[in-house]
């Protein structure tokens, strides 16, 4: 599983969605959503994104100009980019070491290493 994006069109400006998102595989454990918005850049969406227990899908909950439309315009319209990952912090003392897990804090990245579909080791960093 790499990243999604998509463009949802709603019925009425400032309404919201649920989208359901389906995986041909199960998603490793640990692992949290992303979205990626101008004004945040990578952050958590773990408030509004649920990965089913199976970890065959993630529910997402979106509202058009509110949480988890990237353009932030109530316009009838949801943007959507975002994947699931987790957050790395590079290791500047051992060039060599892709990096160390760490805690988000404060919802601001280092890094989002995500997680190319099929591998064991992600090395895609974003």
């Amino acid at each position: 599983m790499g990243l999604v994006s998509f463009k949802l069109a709603v019925p009425n400006p400032g309404d919201t969605a649920t989208v359901v998102i389906y995986f041909s595989e199960a998603l490793s454990e640990g692992l949290t959503w992303y979205k990626y918005t101008p004004d945040k850049g990578w952050h958590s969406y773990a408030e509004h994104a649920k990965i089913a227990v199976d970890g065959k899908s993630v529910t997402l909950e979106l509202q058009d100009g509110g949480y988890g439309d990237a353009d932030g315009a109530v316009n009838g319209m949801i943007v959507d980019p975002s994947g699931v990952g987790y957050v790395t912090v590079a290791n500047t003392t051992l060039p060599n070491t892709v990096g160390s897990s760490i805690p988000i804090k404060y919802n601001r990245l280092q890094a989002l290493r995500m997680i190319p579909r099929g591998r064991d080791s992600p090395n895609m960093a974003i």
